[in-house]
Parts: structure tokens; sequence; C-alpha cells
């Protein structure tokens, strides 16, 4: 007889926001589960153009993996990482930022995900960024069964897609107009299916930028790849 796996989500959402004259941004994070993977939506404001994200490392995670990042100036871009948990408990993530302006307002959106029968996991990555108003995330569809669909999202806020979990961003303690960024996911796809959640839009700017991305389950020995598409 088969064994059933599945992916869940494990625990509540880490948000917040911080303003750094530095080069670095510390985060307390506590995973639960060795095995585990970490998702970790960021978002730089105000004068990080130039550089941007430089650097995500600790948290529990020995590895953290790019998944993707997506922008077109100072204030539309976002970054998307993975890392898979390795220690338990209390620990500090810390996230380098880089700015032409010396300083950077950085926000973030941490969810961690457990599979039933553990990793290692590859990755499926697009993007695209637009002045709209509303829209859908870039469009994916899953090659396999019980994938993972994360999208990232910079000035967006929940579309309201049926089926698929919206987790919104921090607006700045009230001083943008609206949530600075968004995570959306959906737990174990169906094969051939499409996934492109709509978004509406936040932050007070006509711009996002998105990322759609498919965390993939093992299937037969060891792989860790990141495939742009």
């Amino acid at each position: 007889m088969g064994v059933f796996v599945s992916w869940s989500a494990v625990g509540s959402p880490i948000i917040g926001d911080f303003s750094t004259s530095g080069a670095t941004v510390t985060i307390s994070v506590d995973p639960v589960n060795v095995g585990d993977i970490l998702e970790i939506v960021l978002t730089p404001y105000a004068g990080v153009y130039d550089g941007g994200i430089t650097s995500v490392s600790g948290g529990g995670v020995t590895t953290w993996v790019e998944v993707g990042s997506q922008g077109t100036g100072d204030y539309n871009n976002v970054w998307l990482y993975r890392g898979v948990v390795t220690s338990t408990g209390s620990s500090t993530l810390t996230v380098g930022v880089s700015s032409e302006f010396g300083g950077a307002w950085l926000f973030w959106i941490i969810q961690e995900f457990g599979f039933s029968s553990g990793g290692p996991f590859s990755d499926i990555v697009t993007g695209s960024s637009t002045s709209s108003s509303s829209g859908n995330y870039p469009s994916l569809v899953a090659a396999a069964n019980n994938e993972l669909f994360v999208g990232a999202a910079s000035n967006a806020a929940s579309g309201g897609t049926s089926g698929y979990t919206y987790i919104t961003g921090s607006d700045g303690g009230g001083y943008y107009a609206g949530p600075v960024n968004n995570m959306v996911y959906f737990l174990n796809t169906t094969a051939g299916t499409t996934y492109n959640p709509a978004w509406t839009s936040g932050g007070g700017f006509a711009e996002s930028a998105l990322i759609s991305s498919f965390v993939v389950p093992p299937s037969s020995g060891p792989q860790h790849m990141v495939r742009i598409l």
C-alpha cells in the first residue's frame, strides 16, 4: 500500500518591518520541526535599488536558497528565500541589506511548511513586474501532484482567489497606504493544473513585483536546484 504524502502549514506566519541604517536586520524565529522548510518574502524599501537583499543566514537553517527576485525600482522589489530547518527552537535570522542611500526599511513575511515524507526539495520559479493595480500572479502549471505553490509580491494584498491562503504584510505602522508585501500559498497541487492567484494593489504605489514558485518534493535521489522559466 502506498504512503500518502502531503504539505501542511506549520504554526503562524511571522510578519514584521524594521527601519535600519545598517547593513543587517535580525529577526527572531522559532522553527518547529527539523526537515520543514521556511519560506521568506522580503521587501526592502527606500533606496535599495542598487543592491537589495545581499544575504540570509541563521534562523535554524544551515543553507538558504534564493528562489527568486523581481523588481524595477526603489519601491518595487521582492525577494523569495527558502531554507530547510536543521535545528529547532528560538533563533535569530539575519538579513543583509544594501542601500545606495545608507538605509532601508525592510518588510518580511515568514511561514513554515512541513512535508510528510521530508526532503530534499527543488524549486521552479517565474516572475513579472507590472504597473497595474490588480491582476494575477505569473502562471505556473504543476508537473505533478503534491507540489507547494508559493507566491511573493511587493505592493500587493489579497486577491481572494478560492483555495489559496493569503498572508498580508505590514503597512509600516500606517506609514504606507496599504500592505507593502504579500505571500500566497496553495498546499498540494494537482498535476496539469495552472496556478495563478489574483492580487490587488497595496502600499500606495502603482507598481508591483511578483514571483510564483513551486516547491517540488523529492522523487528519487538527492536533488537541490533552482530552475528559472
